[in-house]
Order: C-alpha cells, then structure tokens, then sequence
C-alpha cells in the first residue's frame, strides 16, 4: 500500500481543480444539511464516485479521477455503500453515544470518572470492532465496485474469511485508512478554513484511492491461488 500515492495522486490530473471542487462541495453540502436528513444524496454521490476510483486504480488507468457526469448512477450505486457503511459502523457509533451521554447522567464530579472508565473500556473494544468491520467494509465495497449486486456488501462469512486470507495486505490498507482518518479529524487545526477545506476536497480521493490498491491486491492474490501449480518431478 502506497499512502504517498493515494494523497498527492489528484494533481497529476490535468483537470483536478473542478474535480475536486465540485467534490468539496458536495462534502460541503452533505455535512451541513446532515441534520435534516437530505445531507446523505450528496454523500452517496460521493460515495458513487468512489467507486470510479476504485476501479481506475485497480485497471492502472492512467487518469486515476473520473468525469463527473451521470449524477443519478452515482447517486445509485452510492446509496447502498453508504448503508454498508452505516451498518458496519452502528457498533462504533454507540460506544461513541455511551462515552458522550450516559457521564452526563451522573454530574459533574462522577460524571468525569464515568467517562474516564468509560473510554478506558469502550477504546480496546472499539480498536478491535475496527479490525473486525472496516476490512470487511473494504472487501465488500471492493466486490460490489465490480458487480454492482448489494448483496456483496452483507455477506459477513466469506468478507470475513476473504479479508483475513489477504493478510497483510489487509493489515496495511486498515493502517493507511486509520491514518487518513486521523488526518480528517485533526484537520481543522491548520491554519482557519484550510484545513477544512483540504479535507472535504481530498477525503473521498484518498480513501478510493486506498481501496483502488487493496482491490487490486486482491486480485493478484486470487489469481495467484487460481494458477494451476506445476508438480515437482
């Protein structure tokens, strides 16, 4: 896995700067209008269009970013990555809901060493629901990108045993997804609006390009344990 090629990729694209803009802005738009529940058609667009990178980067296309065009295919085929992304993350976002909401129930003083004991239990346990979901997630996306059949994303026993197969290649593209996360969520302290703005415009590039190389990992492996071993003489 290539985490320098997955970041700086886009600007070797002749036509990187309306591309990402017009990513930016769906970012833009998905986040603030989250609230009223209309925030996930842009995200799912998003999501779309991850899926053209993925697939560029697993047939070495030369340009890595797709066209935008065909708003509603995107849309399509987004909405059920996004409901793979939700159900594989459900068990995260309620042990984020108990370290945020159940101290507040016991005040000020026991309220902090609620959370404290709280954080101290659910961090392991959400370290490991990360390593069990987010390959899976990643194998299932993978599969999906080429078949287009949403069943690929919820068949939990071979994404399981498919993701585990791969090894380390598995371990390094979740290393690399961890680390592009973190550099998300630390964004907002750059400079005021910068890093905001470089992280709306670069997230959804990134982490397809990250996937564009596990996908093609993948492939290499099977056709690896699909060639026909020659017999010792």
């Amino acid at each position: 896995m290539n985490l320098g090629a997955s970041l700086t990729y886009a600007f070797a694209d002749a036509d990187w700067i309306g591309k990402l803009v017009i990513v930016m802005t769906l970012a833009f738009f998905g986040a603030i209008l989250t609230p009223v529940l209309i925030g996930f058609l842009p995200v799912c667009i998003l999501l779309g269009y991850m899926l053209g990178i993925v697939d560029n980067v697993r047939d070495n296309r030369m340009v890595v970013l797709p066209v935008w065009k065909d708003y509603e295919t995107l849309l399509a085929r987004g909405v059920n990555v996004f409901l793979a992304v939700f159900v594989y993350n459900l068990p995260l976002s309620l042990m984020s809901c108990c370290i945020l909401f159940v101290p507040s129930w016991f005040g000020d003083v026991l309220g902090s060493l609620v959370s404290l004991t709280a954080l101290c239990c659910v961090l392991p346990l959400g370290l490991i629901t990360i390593w069990i979901t987010w390959p899976m997630l990643a194998v299932g996306v993978v599969r999906y990108g080429r078949s287009n059949r949403s069943n690929d994303l919820f068949e939990f026993g071979p994404l399981w045993t498919a993701s585990r197969a791969a090894g380390p290649v598995t371990l390094q593209w979740l290393l690399c997804a961890i680390i592009v996360n973190l550099l998300f969520v630390l964004s907002p302290v750059l400079p005021p609006c910068l890093g905001v703005v470089i992280a709306l415009a670069l997230y959804i590039p990134v982490q397809g390009h990250l996937l564009g190389q596990y996908a093609r990992a993948l492939d290499t492996q099977e056709k690896s344990a699909a060639a026909p071993r020659r017999k010792p003489l």
